[in-house]
């Protein structure tokens, strides 16, 4: 069983209330010095919310009698119960606190009874918190009832106490709570309700788990990782890897990643080495990292079969020919689309990749797989020498047109100086054909490094231009080099081209979005998967690449079989087959049991396909196969119980049902108005901790907003991008040079003070923040947002140095 504990200081910074008094406890039990107090007094300036300051005045005084520091308090007594019983109830909440914290010390039993007396008559909310959580272990049963109306406490810090203390004692008797927790807007709460649940229906508790870790909200990600310590990895182990592929934050990838060093299992690797692949560049350094902690766990272990090198070997090679396969989809992808011509890129991609033996066997096995008869003959006639190559019927391109495209789609990063003045003057060349221009964006967005992207910024202006074309080769090529160039210009316009008629552009769209917002990306496919009619639903398929396949499994899955249309089925197979895990030998399993007689037969040979690839690979024995089936029986009879049974009122169903009704339909106008500009009030709410608005202040702050927007889109004047590499500024722009005083890598947030003395916090991205240090002499551009309670401007970023 793993353990985890959160560092003490983890929720200091977040938005969310709970959060920020669960680091204050927890600095009570990991920060007993100098440090963690000091930590706690520099937080202290900042903290805006009453309840809070009280907690952590507490907290500080505490920690400074831990450490010698003179404090109000009492003289030390003799530890029996009348003796600590009268001292307690004649002494003020400072010295209730320490004689709380000494008795931390020693056998709390006898003190029990008595423990429940000081908590019917204690008015003060910390002292209160923390009479529950010193005694929350010995709390005697017949008083439980007492925790339980804690649980409706106007205090935030006692009723989170209460919960916790009924989850560690009886949390079959928080059933009736547990709806209104698991809706909470407080992460902790949230996390509490999950960890409750954990106890009572463990598969309902990981759905909850997991719909969390996957979601964008950080705060609700922190407070549940450490449920995955606790729980045992098996059981976590396909949440866990799903984390690592959709997870940005790279601190949150790191604690995550300690899981499959803690649990070694020689399957993780494989998955981990493809989650680096595919990844950006400093998100696949610190999934390496993750990769290579495993590996050497494993090494010291005698978990192997095999020699270890054998088996690295192994590994190695069916990485290789994951990512083969991986090309090979999406070359499939890009020709699946038959409103746009691309052959010449992809003739010249494949012309070059041909002589890796895995990247040819992979075009070879993908003749035999689902796939329309077009594109089959399309990778016969590059796979085999001597047939013929395909011209356009009407005005075959210019010989030297065809090299120049077969040139550019070759070039690889290394040759970055060579290529650059070529794709250069084709994007500057208003003759230049329109397939030429679309293959030189695409490929200047594979070989340019990060440190030479302003090599490029000068083409934004005209690539731009491009995405007013008809062609949607060109469109989508374009959107795809702003998405790397330029993402602030491209991403307002993604909700249109989702919306194009289009398949290219609504695949580059897709991918676009994969990047930016996985969750955002899936739910808009899936969308479009509904509104798309039956007949021309294939054409979806190819957008499903661009997604690791574990993510949309079990939700195609369920779409399928409540679609069962043979040509959409036919063409999903290959996502199936090209994708072979252990755990894909269910889905196929179902389909060959639910779908209609005319389809199981495809699902069965799709399955055998598999079969045979993770035989080969040694991912499953013969023996191993017999007992998957029986249990793919008996998970598919437990699925059908579970669909035909009613849902309980804690299932994640009914949750996220009563989450959108509650959205759809607030209960007054103050909430109406909320609800109108809730995306920006949580966005504006992410740049500093903050405490509950009042509803009066949600209107206030509405209003702003109403007017600032209204102003934004209707008033102010259009402004073009210029071809520089300086940021326009707006007129609401300020430059601020200051020093940082405090830098949370964790969420990306930085607090500068100014030479003016005003102090701003704002975001910044992970490269700009990796080696940023208190103290250090900064100048930023910045867009203030509003004025915070504590005195900080609450800011957004536009450009940011270390001086």
């Amino acid at each position: 069983m793993a353990t985890f504990n959160n560092s003490w200081w983890d929720g200091l910074t977040s938005s969310k209330k709970s959060m920020r008094l669960h680091s204050i406890e927890q600095a009570l039990i990991h920060g007993k010095n100098q440090e963690g107090l000091e930590r706690l007094l520099t937080h202290r300036q900042f903290e805006p919310d009453e309840e809070c300051l009280a907690f952590l005045d507490s907290a500080i005084s505490t920690l400074q009698n831990m450490l010698g520091r003179p404090s109000d308090g009492v003289e030390s007594f003799s530890l029996n119960v009348e003796t600590v019983a009268g001292i307690f109830e004649k002494s003020p909440s400072t010295a209730r606190m320490d004689i709380l914290m000494k008795l931390r010390q020693i056998p709390l039993q006898p003190f029990s009874i008595i423990a429940t007396e000081w908590l019917k008559n204690e008015k003060n909310s910390t002292v209160a918190a923390t009479i529950i959580k010193t005694f929350s272990e010995v709390w005697p049963e017949e008083k439980q009832d007492l925790l339980i109306s804690q649980i409706s406490s106007k205090s935030l810090v006692v009723r989170l106490s209460a919960i916790e203390a009924m989850v560690k004692l009886a949390p079959a008797k928080l059933f009736k709570e547990l709806p209104d927790f698991l809706c909470s807007d407080e992460p902790r709460i949230r996390s509490l309700a999950i960890e409750a649940l954990e106890k009572l229906d463990l598969e309902e508790a990981l759905k909850h788990l997991e719909d969390l870790l996957l979601g964008n909200d950080y705060s609700r990600k922190e407070a549940v990782i450490p449920h995955l310590f606790m729980l045992r990895f098996g059981d976590i182990r396909k949440i866990a890897l799903k984390f690592l592929i959709v997870e940005k934050n790279l601190d949150l990838i790191s604690t995550v990643g300690i899981l499959f060093q803690m649990n070694p299992d020689p399957e993780i690797p494989l998955a981990l080495w493809e989650i680096s692949e595919i990844s950006p560049k400093p998100k696949a350094e610190v999934i390496k990292e993750i990769l290579s902690g495993a590996l050497a766990v494993i090494k010291q272990t005698n978990l192997l079969t095999e020699d270890f090198d054998h088996y690295y070997a192994r590994l190695k090679e069916a990485v290789q020919k994951r990512m083969a396969v991986r090309f090979v989809k999406e070359c499939i992808s890009r020709l699946s689309v038959e409103d746009t011509f691309i052959e010449d890129e992809i003739t010249s991609l494949m012309e070059k990749q041909l002589s890796h033996p895995l990247i040819r066997a992979a075009f070879e096995e993908a003749l035999s797989w689902p796939i329309s008869d077009r594109i089959k003959d399309f990778f016969k006639k590059n796979l085999f020498p001597g047939s013929s190559r395909k011209i356009e019927p009407e005005g075959a391109k210019e010989e030297f047109v065809l090299e120049r495209i077969r040139q550019i789609a070759n070039f690889v990063r290394t040759e970055f100086d060579i290529a650059y003045p070529i794709i250069r003057d084709v994007l500057s060349d208003p003759n230049s054909s329109r397939d030429l221009v679309a293959v030189s964006l695409r490929t200047a967005k594979k070989i340019c490094p990060p440190e030479k992207k302003e090599c490029f910024v000068s083409q934004i202006g005209n690539v731009q231009g491009f995405l007013e074309k008809d062609d949607p080769n060109l469109i989508s090529a374009s959107m795809e080099f702003l998405a790397f160039f330029s993402p602030e210009t491209i991403t307002p316009m993604l909700a249109t081209f989702l919306k194009s008629p289009m398949k290219r552009v609504q695949g580059a769209a897709i991918e676009i979005l994969v990047g930016i917002d996985t969750n955002k990306a899936l739910s808009a496919l899936f969308q479009m998967l509904q509104e798309t009619p039956a007949n021309h639903r294939k054409s979806i398929v190819a957008f499903f690449i661009y997604f690791d396949f574990s993510l949309i499994r079990e939700r195609l899955t369920e779409f399928i079989c409540k679609n069962p249309e043979k040509e959409f089925f036919e063409t999903s197979l290959f996502l199936y087959q090209t994708n072979p895990d252990v755990e894909n030998l269910y889905f196929l399993y179902k389909f060959e049991h639910v779908m209609p007689k005319a389809l199981q037969e495809l699902a069965k040979k799709a399955r055998m396909s598999v079969v045979t690839f993770l035989v080969d690979q040694k991912m499953i024995t013969t023996e191993g196969l017999k007992v998957s089936d029986e249990k793919f029986r008996l998970r598919l009879e437990k699925e059908q119980m579970v669909q035909s049974a009613a849902l309980t009122p804690y299932s994640l169903k009914k949750i996220k049902e009563r989450e959108k009704e509650n959205e759809e339909e607030p209960k007054n106008f103050s909430g109406y108005v909320r609800s109108l500009f809730q995306p920006y009030l949580t966005r504006v709410s992410e740049y500093v901790s903050v405490g509950e608005l009042p509803p009066e202040l949600g209107i206030f702050l509405a209003g702003v907003l109403g007017m600032t927007f209204f102003w934004f889109f209707f008033l102010r004047v259009d402004e073009t991008v210029e071809k520089t590499t300086e940021s326009r500024k707006s007129s609401s722009d300020i430059k601020v040079v200051g020093s940082v005083l405090n830098v949370e890598k964790k969420s990306l947030k930085v607090l500068i003070k100014a030479k003016d003395g005003k102090t701003y916090l704002f975001e910044l991205l992970p490269n700009e923040i990796a080696s940023l240090t208190v103290g250090d002499n900064v100048e930023a551009t910045l867009v203030p947002f509003r004025l915070d309670v504590s005195g900080i401007y609450i800011s957004k970023e536009k450009t940011f140095r270390k001086k």
